[in-house]
């Protein structure tokens, strides 16, 4: 009988206790037979490492890790070092992204059923909450909470506590570059939260700024480019977003097995994330038209995107639509929040 260390649990004994946990099929039992190999491989700790992510988040892959823990060692590496206020901050972060959006999906829903109010982008929705007291907590809240939000994701593009062991993988660089765009991107929404909150808000001029910086970087050397390169890159984003909605990616890191509404979760994530996905490509076409044809005008932000759906056949219903789906990743965001693994929590 093939065993583990003296005293350890056999094979078949591993075996009989994945059947009993619903793991009964073949791919399953040639993962249990795997982790008891990988003590005669050379590198045994990349090959249970490889099993036990194929398992993650599973009742099977509860079992495996716990009887793993006797045959392979720990890597440091996959340790993270994060602390009770890195995972507040984190979760703090992540929620008030989701309430932002919220915001803005319900701003735009009211302009869809009032024809003199024009959509609003982040900017546009945080001026206008400022007009009223409660609104003015309102967004203190959310400034905290995307300064929270900027925080954790220079933390990850700068440091990635969670995936210490690939920092030095091409694709773990790629998407902690995409991680400090979006807290650069982030950062602008808190330093104009500030402003409102400090009664400078009138600065603020949203779709009109966007554009003035389009212009500017068309004056400078190779801007054009820059500024296509840009829309490119949102356009792609805006794609991987759809591609995340209707594939099992829209978050790898949060764990809904135990969840009540599971079902409702990942509907709120499928529409959430396609309705914010085709924004984002709506945005990085203009913007990428608008280099192409260097002319500063045609570049759009969230206001703009969405402006330009009302104006579409049918564009109060078109608005409408986008609007839901806004919120519904709001939403999205913030239900699932309680679900999210961190790798030390």
């Amino acid at each position: 009988m093939l065993s583990g260390r003296s005293g350890r649990t056999s094979l078949f004994d591993i075996m009989a206790q994945s059947r009993r946990s619903g793991g009964a099929s073949s791919a399953h039992q040639v993962s249990v037979v795997c982790i008891l190999f990988a003590r005669a491989v050379p590198e045994p700790v990349q090959t249970c490492r490889q099993v036990l992510n194929l398992h993650r988040g599973s009742q099977l892959g509860a079992l495996l890790a716990d009887r793993a823990g006797d045959i392979v060692p720990v890597d440091p590496r996959d340790v993270a070092d994060l602390s009770a206020w890195e995972r507040r901050m984190a979760h703090a972060g992540y929620v008030s992204e989701g309430l932002l959006y919220l915001l803005i999906g319900t701003f735009a829903l009211l302009a869809s059923m009032d024809a003199s109010r024009g959509p609003n982008g982040a900017q546009g929705v945080l001026i206008r909450l400022s007009i009223t007291g409660p609104g003015v907590l309102l967004v203190a809240a959310v400034a905290l909470g995307l300064a929270s939000f900027v925080t954790w994701q220079l933390l990850i593009a700068i440091r990635d506590p969670e995936h210490r062991h690939d920092l030095d993988r091409r694709s773990r660089r790629v998407i902690r570059v995409g991680h400090l765009f979006s807290g650069a991107l982030h950062s602008v929404l808190v330093i104009e939260a500030m402003r409102i909150l400090f009664g400078l808000g009138g600065a603020a001029r949203g779709e009109r700024a966007e554009k003035e910086w389009v212009a500017r970087a068309f004056g400078v050397p190779l801007g054009r480019y820059v500024v296509g390169a840009v829309g490119i890159g949102v356009l792609l984003y805006g794609l991987y977003q759809c591609f995340r909605a209707v594939t099992r990616r829209k978050d790898n890191r949060v764990d809904l097995t135990r969840a009540r509404f599971r079902v409702i979760i990942d509907v709120l994530g499928i529409f959430g994330l396609l309705s914010r996905g085709m924004m984002f490509a709506l945005i990085g076409i203009y913007m990428t038209r608008a280099a192409w044809r260097l002319h500063a005008q045609s570049a759009i932000g969230v206001a703009g995107a969405l402006g330009t759906l009302r104006q579409q056949a049918y564009g109060e219903w078109t608005l409408g639509t986008m609007a839901v789906g806004l919120m519904t990743y709001g939403l999205w965001q913030i239900v699932k929040e309680p679900y999210r693994r961190l790798s030390d929590s």
